[in-house]
């Protein structure tokens, strides 16, 4: 190989792709890509930027996380972690809709749990296409597999939740992948608010891991 083509090769590997991640919380789901990013796997690949939001509407949520995206230079994929859980009926979903139209107009990818980030955690442990009424509703099933599996209940502070789960991480993929896509109860549906319980977090994962 030529002195020219050891260098274009050298430039072509130092080139990280940069994603920003921006969550609707401060803790659970920032923890969980704050760890991720630190992962030695994805550092060789990638350039994650995770930033935390603050809860409340989703306008207050997209105007921050547009805020975090103009503050970061350019990425080369923009993510925004967000729950569904009390937006999906009436008044509020057309909320919600209109704030992801907005997302999608800035260029970020929505990223949506239904009816919480919890129900990502879940598919590591099991398929179920189970509906719940909210978070706490989702812990409690989740409960039920994390107990058994680390003697101890699900805290959504803790920030070991992406350490303790990433040898489950491939069957994670593949159930929160069929739920959405398969499943007789949301096959067909295109909008994650029209499907209790699912998550397209599987997404971001999934197209983080192809690129390994």
């Amino acid at each position: 190989m030529s002195s020219y083509n050891r260098r274009k090769s050298s430039r072509k590997r130092s080139h990280k792709k940069m994603i920003l991640i921006c969550c609707e919380g401060e803790k659970t789901e920032y923890n969980y890509f704050e760890s991720l990013r630190k992962d030695d796997n994805f550092k060789k690949v990638f350039s994650i930027k995770v930033r935390k939001g603050e809860g409340g509407s989703p306008d207050q949520i997209v105007k921050r996380a547009i805020k975090h995206k103009n503050k970061s230079g350019v990425p080369d994929e923009a993510w925004c972690v967000m729950d569904t859980e009390t937006f999906t009926q009436g008044e509020m979903r057309n909320k919600l809709e209109k704030s992801i139209r907005k997302l999608k107009k800035e260029k970020f990818i929505p990223c949506l749990s239904n009816p919480a980030f919890e129900v990502w955690i879940l598919a590591h442990f099991k398929r179920t296409t189970k509906s719940f009424f909210k978070c706490d509703n989702v812990i409690e099933e989740l409960n039920k597999e994390w107990k058994k599996t680390f003697k101890k209940e699900y805290d959504k502070s803790d920030p070991a939740i992406y350490k303790n789960t990433i040898d489950k991480i491939k069957a994670a993929i593949g159930n929160a992948k069929w739920i959405f896509e398969e499943s007789p109860e949301h096959s067909g549906k295109e909008s994650v608010l029209d499907c209790n319980s699912s998550t397209e977090i599987y997404k971001l994962i999934e197209k983080l891991t192809l690129q390994l």
